[in-house]
């Protein structure tokens, strides 16, 4: 009987190791499944934040294309600006030179219309001379009419 007892007692412990024992693997089965999970999210979460970097570079690449696609715009407006700085200068020396023009024009014509005022008085002056030598002649004449010479 101690012998049964003994075998009974060794079957318990074996029982119970083998309980343990499966209890512990079924632990081991969920903390691994458990595990597999984590390193699936964190393969994701990695994959993800990849995808994003990926995304970056692409983005920074294109946006390194479209600032320098501005800055040569931004050049060319700048060369653009320069050139018609410069033709508006020109055209600012251009618009100098004819407000000189005009301001000779101006002066000569001043003087011209003095000129010819100065004409004018001298030409009615000298018509008022002429004027008073025909009134004079015709003075002379009619005194010598009325002299009743004979004429030859």
């Amino acid at each position: 009987m101690v012998e049964e007892s003994l075998a009974a007692t060794k079957r318990k412990e074996e029982s119970e190791l083998k309980n343990v024992a499966l209890e512990a693997l079924e632990a081991l089965k969920k903390e691994r499944a458990k595990y597999k999970e984590d390193r699936i999210a964190w393969e994701n979460e990695i994959a993800k934040y990849e995808e994003d970097r990926v995304a970056w570079e692409n983005d920074r690449a294109t946006y390194g294309e479209e600032c320098q696609r501005w800055q040569e715009e931004r050049l060319a407006w700048e060369d653009e600006r320069a050139n018609l700085e410069e033709e508006l200068r020109e055209w600012e020396y251009e618009r100098q030179g004819w407000e000189h023009e005009r301001e000779d024009l101006e002066t000569r014509r001043e003087i011209c219309e003095k000129e010819s005022e100065r004409r004018r008085k001298d030409l009615e002056a000298e018509l008022e001379t002429v004027r008073k030598c025909a009134q004079l002649y015709r003075s002379v004449l009619h005194d010598y009419d009325s002299f009743n010479l004979p004429k030859n």
